[in-house]
């Protein structure tokens, strides 16, 4: 389980805007998440970089059992890898629906020199094509949402999956669902996906890390 925190979207506005990042963090850490994705974009999604710094603060003394740190945000320029390596990402989202493929590629060189992973996100067959042409891509995150129509369809994983095979896509491949998952049973039914975010099922629970334990069963 990846574990988000966001205090707001742009499809469901606020969510939970008083929420502390340090303790966020450390119940999603003791509860099991293996990874926490934390948004650092300000204006949709009031969030920081001070908040992955924050986040990587809280669960630093935990060893190997630390969960890895995602910046998840719009990042368009290599310098925001630097960044993110600064204030203690492991991982980078690039959103491929945001990017040329020249940008995509250089990003994807940027995260390897820093020695972060690149988790490359697509929607749609063809974003998929994008991010299986381009060398180095170890790890591909399926949104279930459109980023335009903000329409939710939990299907789009399988297909895209589907897709990918068809394509040659590699056996090392890591595949990851995103968006949409709020309970256990829709985890089972992603059976095939080695990691699937949740995010704003998390940030609306009175009890986050209980429902992490129940997300990973």
């Amino acid at each position: 389980i990846a574990a988000e925190f966001k205090r707001a979207s742009p499809s469901k506005g606020p969510i939970n805007v008083d929420a502390a990042i340090a303790d966020v963090a450390s119940l999603y850490a003791s509860a099991g998440a293996s990874l926490i994705s934390v948004l650092t974009e300000p204006d949709w999604f009031q969030g920081s970089l001070d908040d992955l710094y924050a986040a990587r603060e809280a669960v630093h003394g935990l060893g190997a059992r630390r969960p890895a740190l995602l910046r998840k945000d719009f990042v368009s320029r290599p310098v925001q890898v630097l960044e993110a390596r600064a204030y203690g990402a492991d991982c980078v989202l690039l959103i491929v629906a945001c990017l040329e493929k020249s940008e995509l590629r250089a990003l994807v060189e940027a995260c390897a020199a820093q020695n972060i992973m690149a988790l490359v996100e697509v929607h749609t067959e063809a974003e998929m094509a994008l991010a299986l042409d381009c060398p180095g891509v170890e790890c591909i995150g399926i949104n279930n949402r459109n980023l335009h129509s903000f329409k939710l369809d939990m299907s789009t994983t399988e297909r895209l999956m589907s897709y990918a095979r068809s394509r040659g896509a590699s056996e090392d491949l890591v595949f990851a669902s995103l968006s949409g998952v709020s309970m256990r049973s829709e985890v089972v039914a992603l059976k095939d996906v080695e990691c699937v975010l949740v995010g704003e099922a998390l940030m609306r629970s009175s009890d986050p890390a209980r429902l992490v334990a129940e997300l990973k069963g």
